[in-house]
């Protein structure tokens, strides 16, 4: 690419975040989620103490599905990018 130029690039699921793996679900009591967590929220668990970030999926009354895949997983990524200028580190 040269300065101006612009293109579309796409990042296929796979080589992206992946794809989504149902096995990565787990349903939960209710009463395991903080109090206002929502379908959708970002969740954080430990795992072998490990830190990690789960999402709620679905959210019933006394159950709750969590997803621990990223939320992109099974998406394909678009990236629309535009050259706008270019720089030397040479003196």
């Amino acid at each position: 690419m040269k300065q101006g130029d612009s293109k579309t690039v796409t990042v296929d699921a796979e080589n992206a975040y992946g794809q989504h793996q149902p096995d990565l679900e787990r349903r939960v009591s209710r009463s395991a989620l903080p109090k206002g967590a929502g379908v959708g929220d970002p969740l954080q668990t430990k795992i072998k103490g490990e830190t990690i970030l789960i999402w709620g999926k679905e959210i019933g009354e006394d159950f709750a599905v969590l997803d621990l895949n990223h939320p992109l997983a099974g998406h394909s990524l678009t990236f629309e990018i535009e050259l706008v200028a270019l720089e030397s580190n040479e003196s």
